[in-house]
């Protein structure tokens, strides 16, 4: 694990932060999707109202469309109802989300994940596996359980963001769990917080396994395992509950010029 100590070291090398937050902005063909309201766009994003319309995202993408650079926008809290559910993306097919998931601070509530549901892979979260971004979102409650996993996702490629999310569920791994992801490649976690229990042999606030950036996480403690080989700025964030902590990792993020302030909500 390499520890970045200053932030100038970080403004060095925010150009390749920068490709894995804002190259995937171009949304492909700027098209309509005839299941969404919105263009998909970052000024007219598809938007996520609902259940049945987060159900409707995940099966397209589990189908096979990536919605490469398409923005989704949640627009109010989901209550997911205990219900299981099938992630986001099946770990070893190919068929990820490509796109930009904006959860506009908003929350998904009692999120049920169990291991190998209906014969997908154990390898899971609200996403399995994720190509694109996700921020501005909290899992405000739920029990994730399987071999591999993490509330946001499971596993991520070297493309994959989550930004300004946080996590209250319980994560529950045979192998190793992850508050917020288990394995995200060469991926990055920028300003998130878990505060949520997690259990497994090998476990993690933050991140389980891998990735390639960890920028501003809370807890500090225990944030990642001795499997991760990326950069780690611990970062300050002060507060009692997620959301404040969130702000004031926004806040230093910002004036330090490595998150956009369009990118990120208060909370």
């Amino acid at each position: 694990m390499k520890i970045v100590r200053c932030f100038l070291l970080l403004l060095s090398i925010f150009g390749m932060i920068a490709v894995l937050l804002y190259d995937k902005g171009i949304p492909a063909g700027g098209g309509t999707y005839a299941s969404f309201e919105g263009k998909g766009t970052a000024e007219d994003p598809c938007l996520i109202p609902d259940k049945e319309a987060l159900e409707t995202l995940r099966d397209l993408v589990n189908e096979g469309e990536a919605f490469e650079g398409i923005y989704f926008r949640q627009s109010d809290d989901i209550d997911l109802e205990e219900e299981e559910w099938i992630p986001i993306g099946v770990f070893g097919s190919g068929n990820y989300f490509g796109g930009i998931y904006d959860g506009g601070a908003h929350r998904i509530m009692n999120l049920r994940v169990s291991a190998g549901i209906n014969g997908f892979p154990s390898n899971g979260g609200l996403f399995g596996v994720l190509d694109g971004t996700v921020r501005n979102l909290g899992i405000e409650s739920g029990l994730i359980e399987g071999d591999y996993v993490g509330a946001i996702t499971s596993h991520g490629t070297s493309r994959a963001m989550i930004l300004n999310c946080y996590n209250k569920a319980t994560v529950r791994g045979t192998g190793r769990a992850g508050g917020i992801v288990d394995n995200l490649g060469e991926g990055a976690v920028i300003n998130c917080v878990n505060f949520g229990q997690v259990e497994a042999p090998v476990s993690a606030c933050a991140v389980s396994y891998d990735a390639g950036w960890i920028i501003s996480v809370y807890p500090h403690e225990r944030a990642c395992t001795d499997y991760f080989t990326g950069s780690f700025f611990a970062g300050v964030m002060e507060g009692n509950s997620p959301q404040e902590l969130l702000n004031a990792g926004i806040e230093m993020l910002v004036e330090e010029g490595i998150i956009r302030k369009e990118d990120v909500a208060v909370w």
